[in-house]
């Protein structure tokens, strides 16, 4: 048993009055009398769909991400954010915290307290930035503090919001782990549900947990069912017979501190439940932990998630938590009034929640609103016949109860809800996502159409079957839904989860296309696409594309050499009308006169449109902007008078738009780096250097102190590289000593003749500017494996870079030791080639500990010492090769 000096958060000291059936037993608690609330009557809803996403579990040690009370300080970010009636409080969730959620997590698992309430009310929680949804998370009366596990979906930006519909309440809000935006590549955080199985029972057995103390509870084993290599449990944790106001905190065994977080709240004798997802500790432990008196505590285990190598089910969260049950009589969701003692079946796999019927575990929360006794719910497959011994709600009469859910379906998308006594209850249930099986096979979730391939992306990473001609026949494409738009003609490559398919398509008319991949009847490697880490197939399905956008500006550069000014678009387009779709773009260098002088013609080329003018083109001042006007009337090809999209039926043309040059910045040097031979610059963006621009800039391999001239410049890839090349009249000397510079020096003109100018957008022109150039390092043989090779006549040994070696002198600065300690042979002369480095004489063929020493002279020169190739001022260190450094002299 942990124990531990630390003062827990005081927040937790009223609680719920909740029954709690443990086996077959029912406590109950008596306490204030709860009408049915109006639960997010006034909130507003929309269609809900799934996202493409699809991830797995990842634990975390609990931690405190939220605190709203005055004074709060652990965390401090959001203390005094006291949440008022029908307001709302944005947290962020990811890159916060011990244990960051990061920014690519689909959807947070959190453990949501409210406390200081003042009226009765509820909480919604839902992703940041989104409609309030038509669902609740958490109930609660006047003067009472109460707890709810929520998995919510996070905004792009991971963020969640909290509404709490009346009066004024404090959140606290604890941070249980995440789901990934793509599932796991090794089978690792796959959830697996199971029959409730009790690992702690201390109401019905054993001794209550004490004051300030933690008791470890074994969760995977015989007992339970689940694997040693089980990451997490889902256990439902209950408290009763408290002797005093406490809170529980669950949290993995082998944390030495108990975390700032807690889980059940309740007050002294009444009985608490909460569901809990926990990282499995050490020994596939959990602890327990209670912070004052002395509790009984039962432990329910029912689902985990794996390890690597594990099997089960990937989550998927919705877009926005939606409501698909209320039995009160709201339309159009479904379901009637549960009578005790009975059954009542609810299919959650609605229109509305867009879960699928083949879904295995739907997440969501239920409400029960009770009517004047106690009782509580069981929630298991409709295919069950008898529901199980085991409760997912307790709650006294007249109360309004949640809990966090994640039901069993039995890939039925329906769950069985048994209603155990006191009276008829009215039941809500809210769905925030699902389970579904990671086993069915890569799954398509979009695709890209352009005129000469299909990009289409997987759920996971993708094979080509081996026997590519299938390719064509499996994949249909339809591109209005109908007709057929083109086929793959050649055979397919994948790379991870894209798999192209080029041939000749048209893109998607205005009410979109469809693809459909049939499986082969007989699925193997060689005739199915399948999946790269399991070898599962891609069954039939079929994937809707979206119509096609109409063609946008997204980019343009000016070559005012050529007259020209290029226009890219998003896509492929067509302007066979010449002057006439010329006529269609003005182009406003300064923001106010054309940049045009004399008349202009257009022609494509794949996805840019080129503009050429008779007399010259202008390039762009600060300001400058390209507007492309639709004609009134356009007609299809052979169009005349407008720029369309490549292969579109029906013709998408682009509608008026202006490509603005507003935020342009000029190109800038980021890195240099220089070798005897060649200066390499990196600029910020991808730049141009005509012949003439090279004399802009000056090379001191030390302060004032030139390193060569400069004779030209270069582009690693034509037009435009973010990578520029200086070329020398004779060698450029390396820099030494304090850092050198390169010097770029602006033209009191600018132009595209004598200036480096961008590519990006249009053509802006560098300023002055100085790049510092780090000082090069010594030459030094490499300790890296047969770096030095010997024989009886030679000893070729390897720099980090090339060197120099005088044809007398340097020779004398060796040393060769085949045993560690006799003289191996007599070095009588050095040559060097590139990095390579021989030295002739007559050698003992290298014993098991030979070494190659190299003393640097007192004062090198040029004529006596190792030097760096091109330069007069570095020269090789002092250095030992040989078994002391993990070389091996190898002839």
């Amino acid at each position: 048993m942990f124990r531990s000096s630390r003062e827990g958060p005081t927040e937790e000291k009223a609680g719920r009055r909740m029954p709690i059936r443990l086996g077959t037993a029912l406590i109950a608690a008596t306490g204030l009398l709860l009408g049915p609330l109006a639960l997010a009557s006034s909130a507003q809803t929309v269609p809900h769909a799934t996202t493409t996403v699809v991830g797995t579990y990842v634990p975390v040690t609990p931690f405190r991400i939220v605190d709203t009370r005055t004074g709060a300080t652990d965390p401090a970010t959001y203390a005094g954010k006291t949440l008022v009636g029908a307001t709302t409080l944005n947290v962020q969730v990811t890159g916060v915290g011990t244990v960051p959620v990061p920014a690519t997590a689909s959807a947070a698992v959190l453990n949501i307290t409210v406390t200081n309430t003042t009226e009765p009310g509820f909480v919604t929680v839902y992703p940041g930035g989104g409609t309030l949804p038509l669902v609740s998370n958490l109930n609660f009366t006047a003067a009472e503090t109460v707890a709810n596990l929520v998995t919510v979906p996070l905004s792009s930006s991971g963020i969640a919001t909290i509404y709490n519909s009346a009066g004024s309440t404090d959140v606290i809000v604890d941070v249980e782990g995440y789901y990934t935006s793509t599932p796991s590549v090794n089978g690792s955080g796959l959830y697996n549900s199971i029959s409730p199985v009790r690992a702690l029972g201390a109401l019905d057995f054993g001794a209550p947990v004490g004051p300030n103390a933690a008791v470890p509870v074994q969760v995977t084993g015989t007992i339970t069912g689940v694997p040693a290599t089980a990451t997490a449990v889902v256990v439902n944790a209950t408290a009763a017979h408290g002797s005093a106001a406490s809170f529980l905190t669950v949290y993995p065994a082998g944390v030495t501190t108990v975390p700032t977080a807690s889980n059940v709240n309740f007050s002294a004798g009444e009985a608490v439940a909460n569901r809990v997802t926990v990282a499995v500790g050490t020994g596939g432990q959990i602890e327990v932990y209670n912070h004052a008196g002395t509790v009984d505590v039962d432990v329910d285990v029912d689902g985990y998630y794996t390890g690597a190598g594990g099997t089960g089910s990937v989550f998927v969260p919705l877009t926005t938590p939606v409501r698909v049950t209320d039995t009160r009589g709201a339309t159009p969701l479904n379901g009637t009034p549960i009578a005790e003692n009975t059954s009542e079946s609810f299919n959650l796999a609605t229109t509305l929640s867009a879960i699928p019927t083949t879904a295995s575990s739907v997440v969501g929360n239920f409400t029960v609103i009770s009517g004047n006794a106690s009782g509580y719910l069981s929630v298991y497959p409709s295919s069950t016949t008898v529901h199980p011994v085991s409760s997912s709600v307790n709650w006294t009469a007249n109360e309004t109860v949640p809990n966090f859910t994640i039901a069993d379906t039995n890939s039925t998308g329906s769950v069985e809800v048994y209603n155990s006594a006191g009276g008829t209850i009215n039941l809500l249930i809210d769905v925030f996502g699902y389970f579904t099986a990671s086993g069915l096979g890569p799954i398509m979730v979009s695709a890209v159409v352009t005129n000469t391939s299909i990009a289409i992306t997987y759920n996971e990473a993708v094979v080509c079957p081996s026997t590519l001609t299938n390719i064509p026949t499996d994949f249909a494409y339809d591109w209005t839904g109908a007709a057929s738009g083109g086929a793959a003609n050649a055979a397919c490559t994948a790379s991870g989860d894209v798999l192209p398919l080029p041939g000749a398509f048209t893109l998607p008319g205005s009410t979109g296309g469809s693809l459909i991949y049939t499986a082969p009847a007989a699925n193997s490697t060689a005739a199915s696409v399948s999946a790269t880490s399991s070898g599962l197939y891609e069954g039939t399905q079929t994937l809707a594309v979206t119509a096609a956008a109409t063609p946008a500006m997204v980019s343009a550069y000016v070559i005012p050499s050529m007259k020209e000014l290029v226009i890219t678009y998003n896509e492929a387009v067509s302007c066979v009308g010449g002057n006439t779709a010329a006529a269609d773009f003005t182009y406003a260098y300064t923001g106010i006169a054309t940049g045009f002088s004399g008349a202009v013609t257009a022609t494509c080329a794949t996805n840019q449109v080129t503009l050429t003018a008779v007399a010259s083109v202008t390039a762009p001042a600060s300001g400058a902007n390209i507007v492309y006007t639709a004609p009134t009337l356009v007609g299809g090809p052979p169009a005349t008078n407008a720029v369309y999209a490549t292969g579109s039926i029906p013709f998408l043309y682009p509608v008026t738009q202006t490509l603005s040059g507003a935020a342009w910045t000029a190109p800038a040097m980021t890195a240099a780096a220089v070798t005897t031979s060649l200066i390499t610059l990196t600029y910020s963006e991808a730049v141009g250097c005509p012949t003439a621009a090279y004399a802009d800039f000056v090379y001191d391999s030390a302060p004032g102190v030139s390193g060569g001239a400069i004779a030209s410049c270069a582009l690693v890839t034509q037009p435009g590289s973010t990578t520029l090349t200086l070329a020398p009249a004779t060698a450029f000397t390396l820099p030494v000593g304090a850092t050198g510079t390169v010097v770029y020096t602006e033209p009191a003109v600018d132009s595209g003749t004598v200036s480096v100018f961008s590519y990006l957008n249009f053509p802006q022109y560098p300023a002055t500017q100085t790049q510092a150039v780090t000082a090069t390092g010594l030459p030094a043989m490499l300790t890296a494996a047969a770096s030095a090779h010997v024989n009886t006549g030679t000893i070729a040994i390897t720099y980090n870079e090339p060197v120099s070696c005088p044809g007398t002198g340097a020779d004398a600065d060796f040393t060769y030791y085949y045993q560690g300690i006799n003289v191996g042979g007599v070095v009588a002369g050095c040559t060097a080639s590139g990095s390579t480095l021989t030295l002739t004489g007559a050698f003992v063929a290298p014993g098991p500990s030979a070494t190659i020493v190299y003393t640097a002279p007192a004062t090198s020169t040029v004529a006596n010492a190792v030097g760096a190739a091109g330069s007069t001022t570095v020269f090789a260190a002092t250095q030992t090769i040989g078994p002391t450094a993990g070389v091996i002299v190898t002839p």
